[in-house]
Order: structure tokens, then sequence, then C-alpha cells
């Protein structure tokens, strides 16, 4: 008899590379990994534990990964949804107290929708990191090359050197990875590539391009990827963050089949080309709201450019595109993604209403809106961050009176 950490019995376990839902399975935890998953019978003879939990209404999906959503924008999103013909604050993106704020309510919401790890960027990392570190979501992060000056950095020069600083402080940390992020709209010259191309060949970096809102021509696009192959810095974790906002890169993209971030699928272009696996698109949700989780929001984009789509072949797109893919972008793939032993035990939980039970079956219960939009638990690395709706490493009340404290001292007052 093995003496294990946790041992967690739900109703249904999701099991997303084989894309089906097991019953009357339990979920075995040491540490922070999960170390097996046994049907009950097999459970009684083989492992022992003083945290036993029963959950036998409950629904349990791997830990929703979120490929690009930067948390310094969220509180702008927040105070125009409060205050709808509010001025957005462009110039608060560089006051660390607003990003700081920002962030942190980012994550509140993110952890009630059941995303477990994010894919930020800012220039703030220490900040930004701690809070994270704090709240418990896991992070990759992106170290950003800008040309502008902030308050962090003045040149290219100033902003790769303080990312290799972070980096080393932050490397062993097994919560947090990192990538270079270079954007677009501020890319950097060739003497910055040829260092950054040494860089990333000597540590474990990967490269992200974000042209987000970019704008840039069919001609500068081709000059920058050009310059970012004769440096060798694309490689396999490469990855473009929001292509199909740009039609231009998107054929691009496909030929070359790199990886590919997505706010949103608007391309049928993209999602064919990833249904015949010529390119690896996952997805970012760059837009919250209450009633929209990350699984709905893959699951209505899919719904728009395919509507032949049953729901078999639903449930297999959505975990790809959210998780398995992502898993694979953020240079995670041996460790989340997937309820699987030796992985992350990143778990979250929906409860289940006993006469959906009795008359559905397991792959159609995905469709009932009160389970892709209510999260009742969470557990990252097997630390319970939600327990009942109610969120356990932050203060929602607390972190609420602190972002009306600072609308009302920066005269933003919420009526």
């Amino acid at each position: 008899m093995e003496y294990v950490d946790k041992i967690i019995c739900p109703r249904l376990v999701y099991l997303s590379e084989k894309d089906e839902f097991v019953k009357d399975y339990a979920i075995i935890i040491s540490g922070n990994i999960i170390r097996d998953i046994v049907d009950k019978k097999t459970l009684k003879g083989k492992y022992k534990s003083e945290y036993i939990v029963n959950f036998p209404q409950d629904v349990f999906l791997p830990g929703f990964i979120n490929s690009h959503y930067i948390s310094g924008n969220y509180l702008t999103h927040y105070i125009m949804e409060k205050k709808k013909n509010h001025k957005i604050f462009s110039d608060k993106l560089y006051d660390e107290e607003y990003m700081e704020l920002s962030t942190s309510l980012c994550l509140v919401k993110m952890m009630k929708s059941g995303i477990t790890t994010n894919s930020d960027v800012s220039i703030f990392p220490k900040s930004i990191i701690n809070i994270y570190q704090t709240c418990g979501i896991r992070l990759s992060f992106g170290l950003p090359i800008l040309t502008h000056k902030t308050n962090w950095a003045t040149d290219e020069n100033e902003y790769l050197k303080k990312c290799l600083e972070i980096y080393d402080e932050y490397k062993s940390y097994p919560d947090v990875t990192m990538f270079i992020a270079l954007f677009v709209e501020s890319m950097v010259d060739e003497k910055i590539l040829k260092k950054i191309s040494s860089i990333v060949n000597e540590v474990d970096l990967s490269i992200r391009l974000i042209i987000e809102g970019s704008g840039a021509s069919k001609k500068q696009l081709n000059t920058i990827i050009s310059n970012l192959e004769k440096h060798n810095i694309i490689n396999s974790g490469y990855s473009c963050v929001s292509t199909d906002s740009n039609n231009l890169f998107t054929d691009m993209a496909i030929e070359k089949k790199y990886n590919i971030i997505s706010t949103e699928i608007r391309s049928k272009q993209i999602h064919n080309s990833s249904i015949d696996q010529r390119t690896s698109l996952c997805i970012g949700n760059e837009t919250f709201n209450k009633s929209l989780s990350p699984i709905r929001n893959i699951e209505n984009n899919i719904i728009k450019l395919d509507k032949s789509h049953n729901k078999d072949v639903l449930i297999s797109e959505i975990f790809s595109k959210m998780n398995l893919n992502s898993a694979v972008v953020l240079n995670m793939k041996e460790n989340i993604g997937s309820i699987t032993p030796g992985k992350y035990a990143d778990l979250i939980s929906f409860k289940i209403e006993k006469k959906i039970y009795d008359n559905y079956e397991a792959k159609d219960i995905i469709c009932f809106s009160d389970y892709s939009t209510r999260v009742r638990n969470v557990w990252i690395g097997g630390r319970q961050v939600m327990q009942d709706y109610k969120l356990i490493t932050i203060n929602e009340n607390l972190l609420y009176d602190k972002i009306k404290k600072w609308i009302i001292k920066n005269n933003h007052e919420l009526k």
C-alpha cells in the first residue's frame, strides 16, 4: 500500500489525450504531481492517504491554459465595463500600481474561469511575477524587447540586459517559464537580433513575435521574418500572436508551419489549416466577461466557422486548441495540458445536477452552460486555490476596495 498526499474521487474525469470521460476513477496526487489515475476498485488495494475527498456530482477537467493575455490591460476593460463612455487609460500601462491592480483583478477572473496557466508580458516583471506566485497561477512570462523608453528601460540594449537579469533570477522557479517577446511595432535591429540569437542558443528561451494590432505591411513582415530566419531565431518553440488579425501574415504562417496563437478564430483559413495539422493553433482569451468561459469562447468560434461539427469533434478540438497545443507552444507539454500521470496536478471541477447525469451521456455534458461557466474548485500543482466557488489565495473584497480607491484617487470614480 502506497501512501500519497491526496486522493480525489470525482464523478467523471476528462482524459484529453484519449478524448473521453471516465466514470468512478480516482486522481492520485503526490506533491504537485499527478501520481496515477485508477478506478476505485484498484484504488482500495493500491493507495492510501489522510486526504481523501469525494465529489459525487463533479466533472474534473485539466486546468485551462490561456496562451496569451496581457494582464495589465484588464483593469481598463473592467472600468470600461462599469462606465461605458470612460476614457481608456493607455498612459497607465506604464504605472506600476495600476499594473499590479490590473494583474490581480485579471487573475481573480482567470481562476474563477478555470485558468491555471497564463502567458503574460509586462515591463514590471518582478511585481507581476510576485503576484502570480501569490495567487498560485502558473506563468509563462514574456521578456519584452522594445525600442521606446519606458520606466523599466531606455533602449533595446538595456531591455535585453534587464531581461537576462530577470531570467537568471527566476529560471529556477518551478511555476515560472520565460520567453523573449518581440513586438513588431518596435522591431529591433539586426545587431540586437544577433545578440538574441546567441542567447536563445545558450539558454532555454523561445521567441514569440507579437504582431497584434501592428498594421505592418507585407514588405515589413517579409523583412522581419527574413531577419529572424537569418539569425536562426525561429525554432521549435517559436510562435506568433494574433496572426489572423493580419491577413498578410496568415499565408506566411501556414506555409512555414509556425505555431499560431489567436485571440479569436476569425480566419477560416487558419482554422482549416489547424484541422489538417499544417499549423498548430492555440487560443489566448484576450476578452473576458461574466458569462463567457474559455471553453465556451472556443466552442462558439469553432461553431461559427464550421456548423457541421458534431459534439465529439467539438470536444476534441476545444481541448486541442485550448490546452494541448498551448502546452506545446509554451514549451510545457511534458508538464501541463491534460490529466496525465507525471504532469502537474492542475485540476478544475464543475458540479453537475443529477438529472443531467441521468438523462445525458458524458460527452454531451460539455454543452450545458452551467457546466462551462461555473467553475467550482481549482487546484494548481496540487494546491487548492478555489473551493466551492470561493478563492483561497486572494481576498477579493480587499482587492476591489483598492481598485475603487485608485480610481477615486485618479479622479475616475465609478458610479
